[in-house]
């Protein structure tokens, strides 16, 4: 075949490859393929056949030594907390653009999750607690902490209860600015205080736990693990549920704090946080793997080798994460029904509904909505 020839033929290739694109464009088909290669944190191509949506994806854009630190949906508005600069970026929840911006506070100073009501989005560090308008993220007021945090508290119509570094849970009114109450406990508070009603739930890490009344501080019931605690405890339908150094799992019933079930024992101390979705609550176990227990009776259903983290729940079974990759599980025998890929994700937080929110290490962030 001569050159010429060879020429007019690519240029009737060339010709085909643009008329074909530009049908497809205009047609608004999505050439085959395409929905698996655009980047996104979740391909929406796979994110499809496991079941879920695309809702949006939006890239914060950070700076080489910027990372996220903690995303959390507060009504309609998704907030994210930046280190080690405090930029604090608020998305509208529905479709991803950008709310606001804000920097607040000091150049070392580290700030937590953030948290919120109606009018306000709160952010704290471990000495002070910022007001934000929801608005527009404009700094409303400023309070000094009564008493140094290590994490965000949890906020109670006008109370946020916080932890101390000291072992002091304290219950601050951000309307008034004044500590209302304080209670101790025996060791450094390390978690954000569980909601229970009216009631919080608090632990510290050496292993002792209470329940008191968020308005007043005033105990309904307390208690201990024989171990320090590595993990948060989670709510989980009418019990609190705590992973423990001395190799144990805990359900402990919130009205009373007895023991639902005999504790789960373990061959190693439990130092991740547990999950529960339905009837099943699911614990890691640093070198053995994923256990799956009943719930109602403490009973293990199934165990797997695979160091998976269950992070929701979708179509009556569990989504779990290891390795940029998504396994869909039967929470009754534990068996994989479907893993697909995905790109590093760093942390996964529950967003509207029963949508789910991926952030990668260079602060994309994608929500993902479970198909109907």
């Amino acid at each position: 075949m001569n050159v010429s020839r060879c020429l007019v033929l690519l240029a009737a290739l060339v010709m085909v490859g643009c008329s074909t694109a530009k049908k497809s464009e205009t047609s608004g088909l999505v050439p085959p393929g395409a929905e698996f290669r655009t980047g996104l944190p979740f391909e929406p191509g796979y994110a499809h056949q496991f079941g879920y949506s695309h809702r949006w994806a939006r890239s914060l854009e950070l700076s080489k030594k910027q990372s996220i630190y903690a995303v959390r949906t507060i009504g309609d508005l998704i907030v994210t907390v930046e280190r080690p600069s405090s930029f604090i970026t608020a998305l509208n929840a529905d479709d991803g653009s950008l709310a606001w911006k804000a920097v607040i506070g000091e150049p070392l100073e580290t700030f937590y999750a953030a948290f919120g009501n109606d009018d306000y989005i709160f952010v704290n560090s471990s000495r002070r607690l910022f007001k934000l308008f929801r608005s527009n993220g404009q700094i409303a007021q400023v309070y000094d902490l009564p008493l140094p945090v290590t994490m965000s508290p949890l906020l109670v119509d006008d109370i946020a209860v916080f932890g101390s570094i000291n072992g002091n849970v304290y219950g601050y009114d951000v309307v008034d600015s004044y500590r209302k109450w304080m209670y101790g406990l025996d060791g450094r508070i390390m978690s954000t205080p569980l909601s229970d009603g009216e009631s919080v739930f608090v632990s510290d890490s050496n292993g002792s736990y209470a329940m008191l009344v968020a308005k007043t501080g005033d105990l309904r019931w307390r208690g201990a693990t024989y171990g320090q605690l590595s993990s948060e405890p989670i709510r989980h339908a009418l019990d609190v549920v705590i992973a423990s150094d001395d190799q144990s799992l805990y359900s402990l019933r919130a009205n009373t704090g007895e023991y639902r079930w005999p504790v789960y024992r373990s061959e190693v101390p439990l130092s991740q946080t547990p999950a529960a979705f339905g009837d099943v609550i699911y614990v890691v176990e640093p070198g053995i793997g994923l256990t799956a227990i009943n719930a109602r009776t403490g009973k293990p259903l199934w165990k797997s080798e695979a160091s998976m983290q269950p992070i929701a729940e979708v179509g009556g079974k569990v989504v779990a994460y290891a390795d940029q990759t998504l396994s869909k599980i039967n929470p009754e025998t534990g068996d994989v029904i479907q893993t697909v890929p995905t790109r590093e994700i760093e942390i996964f937080e529950p967003g509207p509904g029963q949508s789910l929110l991926m952030v990668t290490p260079s602060g994309e962030i994608m929500r993902i909505d479970p198909r109907p």
